[in-house]
């Protein structure tokens, strides 16, 4: 079967890895996986909210010797519920700031995008 999509590996992308890699999924294994693609002395970054019952496993050496930084951060407290349910309702039409959807086979283009400064507000990604 012939596709139009380019199918890739994030190496691809950035060989030696990337300086900063943020989950913002709560998915136990892709905070896993983001050990793999920090670059040397780079930052791994926890935004997503996992379950309380998940777990993932760190090779502390790992981190030590390619000398890691991990850092969490949880940006929001009570007003995450309230807007969500606000958008559930149709209260709020956020479909204003959405100015790019883009299929998961995108990335590259949807990475140039974000970085081309200013033509992006949000960007989304859509399962296939």
């Amino acid at each position: 079967m012939n596709t139009p999509y380019r199918y890739f590996q994030i190496r691809d992308i950035s060989p030696a890895g990337f300086d900063c890699v943020i989950d913002a999924t709560g998915v136990a294994p892709v905070v896993e996986s983001l050990f793999d693609h920090v670059g040397w002395a780079g930052k791994v970054l926890l935004l997503g909210s996992c379950p309380l019952a998940a777990s993932i496993q760190i090779h502390p050496r790992h981190i030590q010797r390619r000398e890691i930084t991990l850092l969490g951060s949880f940006s929001f407290g009570d007003e995450f519920e309230p807007a969500l349910q606000l958008l559930c309702e149709g209260a709020v039409d956020a479909t204003p700031i959405l100015t790019h959807s883009y299929p998961l086979e995108s990335f590259v283009e949807a990475l140039a995008v974000a970085r081309s400064g200013g033509r992006a507000i949000k960007a989304a990604f859509t399962p296939a």
